[in-house]
């Protein structure tokens, strides 16, 4: 999907639950897997299943963005993504990401 698309079905989201229920999903956004999240948590250490989104899943889903993240100790890592120049910035889309990178210790 490319960026543009992207921030459309974000920024169309937005209209229609709203801001706050949008990034709030994205809080929620591992538990609409939860099969996948369980599993995930039976065969992987938690350090393992966070590096695991962070190198496999999110440079996947997220092609446009430089992801860096830095494991800082059990459930603590620090996390740096840029966008590529070129491209349109959207506040919505990183308060979304936020919220999604800040709940995945709930889900290890």
């Amino acid at each position: 999907m490319s960026w543009e698309t992207l921030l459309g079905v974000v920024e169309r989201l937005s209209e229609a639950i709203g801001r706050e229920a949008l990034v709030a999903s994205g809080a929620d956004f591992v538990q609409t897997v939860p099969d996948f999240a369980a599993l995930a948590r039976r065969f992987l250490q938690p350090f393992s299943l966070v590096r695991f989104a962070f190198e496999v899943v999110d440079p996947a889903v997220y092609p446009m963005l430089t992801i860096k993240a830095d494991m800082l100790g059990p459930l603590r890592f620090n996390v740096r993504s840029t966008l590529a120049p070129e491209l349109r910035p959207s506040d919505l889309f990183w308060e979304y990401w936020t919220a999604n990178l800040e709940a995945m210790p709930k889900y290890c």
